[in-house]
């Protein structure tokens, strides 16, 4: 069922009808009290409600749901706030959702709590609703303070200077016809200002209550018992009391505005009452009953002063409350005027802004929002044609490119802020490859050719070259930054040598690799020096040992040796391949005659 305002001829109406009625004619039945024909129907619009439930009574150590779910308007709800108003101060769980909750506390009496729903809806309208919740006494006190008639409060009064009055009634009853005693301090009970502030009382003081019929200064007075005060009187209400009271002036009320520059206007009613002394004006994040907690933004001792402008509000909702100084020690204190700010949407956190890197590269972007209405949605578009969402995804850009990644960030009441990040990738630069070309096997004093031209580097750079003797006679290069250098190969008087060169190649960005090459060198083979002996004259059948032990090779080579006859009569020699054969010396006719042997 909903209700709405109805204009028939010129007349507005409030009809309650059900969802089904759309036309005039269904419109027709539901408004016959009316009294005039219904020809149109205009839809005046439903309005935010805020509806905290109903009142109930619970009992004490309860865990108490409530429940704003009932409220409703044109443009949905997007925040509820629970706060307690007054009584007992407890603590509520969930206090910024549809249902919050707490547990009722232990209590003495029968107590009444109330408490604050404000709901929101997305165009930032707000409303309020109060619901009054009894905590009903379940089980049995046991109280140490002492009940006190009216004679025998003031009796103790007049002896004792020091005693301490104290008055659990509200700010407003404290000021009312019946008045105050004089020199008692205001700690209301059901606002929760005694529960606060008791620790500020000295134990051991003698401390009289009053509240105005006797129910809250009996709560108050086993407050004080279970805390440990071990003298304190309970002397009812201050409608039996015959003295003298004093009065103070009503309840001042404070005016909030916010300007366009988001400063705080606020204003009051010039004060005409008695014994000013200075008005102070509190604020706070959160509804005091007192001065407890708030925080003293200005003081002034001038009572024409009606208005003051907060430069520097806070953020958020804040409270605030003039307060009215008297020379009497009392003060008169306003209403809560309350405001609430909402800073800008603005992204406070977002990296990376600018990034590089060899594909593939992975990215961990970071970012938060602050400002603006909450929840925020956070969403990605990473500029390779891929999307993304929430306040740090990594994404992986496989391909080379300069890629533009964008942020846009939503408010819940649709407010939009982007910011975007510069990425580059590109692929890897691999290192070249040296490549010293094949091993070589050369004689001494031959030019020798290096090659480091099969060296190559993948993507393409031109290379820079240095070769290097590490090992074997040395060699001088003809030049060692280039491709192919030359070197004549050194003289070598032995068996042969080994010359390792080492190629170093780089590219422009540093990177290198290098490869070696060995180099044999061969020495010159110069001819044996051949030594057949001395000549020998030897008689006919005498044995003859030729010698060629003699004989050396400059080198150090291994020798072979061959002898042969090359003139005389035919010898046999005992082994041609000996250094030294020998033969018998044939008979000679005529008497001589000679043989040449090689």
């Amino acid at each position: 069922m909903k209700t709405v305002t109805i204009s028939v001829d010129n007349k507005r109406y409030d009809v309650t009808y059900d969802d089904t009625i759309a036309t005039a004619e269904q419109m027709e039945q539901a408004t016959k009290h009316i009294g005039y024909p219904v020809s149109s129907v205009t839809y005046m619009g439903e309005s935010l409600t805020a509806d905290g439930g109903e009142d109930r009574s619970v009992s004490e150590g309860e865990t108490v749901i409530l429940d704003g779910s009932s409220s409703h308007g044109p443009n949905g709800i997007s925040s509820y706030h629970w706060t307690q108003d007054s009584g007992i101060p407890v603590t509520i769980k969930d206090a910024n959702t549809v249902q919050a909750s707490f547990v009722a506390p232990d209590v003495s009496d029968d107590v009444s709590v109330s408490f604050r729903l404000t709901v929101k809806d997305k165009t930032g309208e707000r409303e309020t609703d109060t619901i009054a919740i009894i905590i009903m006494d379940t089980g049995v006190s046991v109280c140490t303070h002492v009940n006190l008639t009216p004679d025998e409060a003031k009796a103790m009064m007049d002896a004792n200077p020091d005693l301490i009055i104290i008055d659990v009634r509200e700010g407003s009853e404290f000021c009312s016809t019946y008045g105050h005693i004089p020199g008692s301090l205001n700690y209301p009970w059901n606002s929760g200002v005694l529960q606060d502030r008791y620790e500020e009382l000295p134990k051991d003081a003698e401390i009289m209550i009053v509240c105005r019929s006797g129910n809250r200064s009996d709560l108050a007075a086993s407050f004080l018992d279970s805390k440990g005060f071990s003298a304190v009187y309970d002397i009812g209400g201050i409608q039996s009391w015959e003295w003298d009271t004093l009065t103070c002036d009503g309840q001042y009320t404070l005016s909030a505005t916010v300007n366009p520059d988001q400063s705080v206007s606020l204003s009051w009613d010039q004060y005409w009452g008695s014994d000013f002394e200075s008005y102070t004006i509190l604020r706070n994040t959160f509804p005091e009953a007192e001065y407890p907690g708030s925080e003293y933004l200005w003081q002034g001792e001038n009572t024409g002063m009606v208005s003051y402008a907060d430069d520097s509000p806070l953020m958020g909702t804040s409270y605030y409350r003039l307060c009215i100084a008297k020379s009497d020690g009392t003060s008169l204190c306003s209403n809560d005027a309350e405001i609430t700010l909402v800073a800008p949407l603005a992204i406070s956190l977002f990296s990376p802004v600018e990034m590089s890197g060899y594909t593939p590269l992975r990215i961990s972007f970071t970012a938060e929002a602050s400002g603006g209405v909450s929840p925020y949605t956070y969403a990605w578009v990473f500029g390779d044609g891929t999307t993304g969402i929430g306040e740090n995804p990594a994404h992986i850009y496989s391909d080379s490119g300069i890629y533009t990644a964008t942020l846009t960030i939503t408010d819940a009441e649709g407010e939009m802020l982007t910011q975007s990040a510069l990425i580059t990738a590109v692929e890897p630069d691999h290192a070249p490859l040296a490549n010293a070309g094949e091993p070589q096997t050369v004689d001494d004093g031959a030019e020798v050719r290096l090659d480091g031209s099969g060296s190559y580097d993948s993507g393409g750079d031109s290379l820079t070259y240095l070769w290097e003797q590490v090992a074997g006679t040395p060699a001088t290069l003809s030049d060692p930054s280039v491709p192919q250098p030359v070197f004549t190969a050194p003289n070598i008087v032995s068996e042969g040598d080994s010359l390792t060169f080492r190629l170093t190649v780089s590219d422009p960005a540093g990177q290198e690799s290098s490869d070696t090459v060995i180099i044999n060198v061969t020495g010159m083979n110069l001819p044996p020096m051949v030594n057949a002996g001395t000549n020998q004259t030897v008689s006919e059948g005498d044995t003859v040992i030729l010698n060629g032990s003699s004989s050396y090779d400059s080198d150090s080579m291994i020798l072979a040796y061959l002898w042969t006859q090359i003139s005389g009569p035919d010898v046999s020699l005992s082994d041609p391949s000996d250094p030294r054969p020998f033969f018998v010396a044939p008979n000679m006719n005529p008497a001589a005659n000679t043989c040449g042997i090689r």
